[in-house]
């Protein structure tokens, strides 16, 4: 059997391309609800739930020492290595947990300005996790 080699690089294009995937997503999602939030709330509770694997990847991409259990230590941790505000995801928390949110088009719209940054931040990565020099 041949061993399977997994690098940084690899986790990398896979943390990328998964987040490229959840931006796409939600911003369908948006278009598709028309702006109607019980359509966008149900979108975003089951759009959360495949995010907590892919930030976990994302902090061990980064190296982080320790990767927090909890959703909302999580999503923290992820803002706080990468110096983003996660409030949004936070919103996305609370609707999963309490089933309700005051503007669930404005929690989209935010959650997909962090995804986005995201993005650009693990674009911008060499192999070891580091930021590339421009």
């Amino acid at each position: 059997m041949d061993k399977l080699n997994l690098n940084r690089d690899n986790l990398r294009h896979q943390v990328e391309e998964q987040l490229r995937g959840g931006v796409n997503a939600l911003r369908q999602a948006l278009l598709a609800s028309r702006g109607k939030d019980k359509l966008i709330a149900g979108v975003l509770k089951d759009w959360f739930g495949s995010q907590t694997a892919l930030f976990r990847g994302v902090l061990r991409l980064t190296g982080y020492p320790e990767i927090p259990a909890k959703s909302r230590d999580l999503v923290r941790t992820v803002g706080e290595a990468f110096t983003l505000d996660p409030g949004g995801v936070y919103e996305v928390i609370d609707l999963r947990e309490n089933g309700k949110t005051e503007n669930a088009s404005s929690t989209a719209v935010k959650t997909l300005q962090f995804l986005t940054a995201l993005v650009r931040e693990i674009d911008s990565m060499d192999g070891k996790g580091k930021k590339e020099d421009s």
